[in-house]
């Protein structure tokens, strides 16, 4: 099932023709909004390859240009008012749904007294808890914590179980190696520059996708 997956990333001028040029060319399915100081970048992906691909991506990004960082994922914080407003209810009607039992947590409160929501975790609990379909494929919150402990390098609790296997004689036997590479994207004729509003894609008109990377770990 294909997903839909935003990144936060600074220090990219959207504005540089060099830079909307390797966007073209490397990544050009990426949908862009922003500045320079602060941008996001959404493109979908397949759930069960979603953290490789985000991680080629991420690192795509950050070889553009000198000074480009990707901050992590963007979980999208909702408030009451915005719940409201992207369902079609009223706002008080959203406020007492936040306060139902099965409601998701707030993810934080902001000013210290507004609570926001991932808009992900709050879709999941219309559709089961309402029967509300929203009609978004979005990551789960724990999928979008799994790509962020890799872009951060954060090991998981697997990688510190086998980390704790390692350290036992005989505990860790095996090495297994699987070759791919970084992901290349060939775009034979590109498209100018097209702006909707505040968002901005980078788009070639035919191309072909050539995906590889490299991992090695102990077992």
């Amino acid at each position: 099932m294909a997903i839909s997956v935003t990144l936060r990333v600074t220090g990219i001028d959207l504005d540089d023709a060099d830079v909307g040029t390797k966007l073209a060319t490397q990544l050009p399915l990426l949908l862009w909004q922003g500045d320079h100081s602060y941008a996001t970048a959404t493109f979908d992906v397949e759930e069960r390859t979603a953290v490789v691909r985000v991680l080629d991506v991420a690192r795509l990004l950050e070889g553009i240009a000198p000074g480009v960082e990707v901050l992590g994922t963007d979980r999208d914080l909702v408030s009451t008012t915005e719940i409201a407003s992207r369902i079609g209810v009223s706002r008080e009607g959203a406020r007492k749904w936040t306060k139902e039992p099965d409601f998701p947590a707030p993810h934080s409160i902001i000013g210290g007294r507004m609570a926001a929501w991932p808009w992900a975790a709050v879709v999941d609990w219309l559709q089961e808890s309402r029967g509300i379909d929203m009609g978004e494929s979005l990551p789960s919150e724990k999928l979008l914590t799994q790509i962020d402990n890799v872009l951060f390098r954060n090991p998981d609790a697997t990688t510190i179980q086998w980390r704790e296997l390692s350290a036992i004689p005989g505990g860790a036997r095996t090495r297994r190696t699987t070759t791919l590479r970084t992901s290349t994207t060939l775009v034979a004729e590109w498209r100018t520059l097209r702006r909707s509003g505040t968002s901005v894609r980078f788009a070639g008109q035919s191309g072909r996708l050539r995906t590889s990377r490299s991992v090695t770990w102990l077992h």
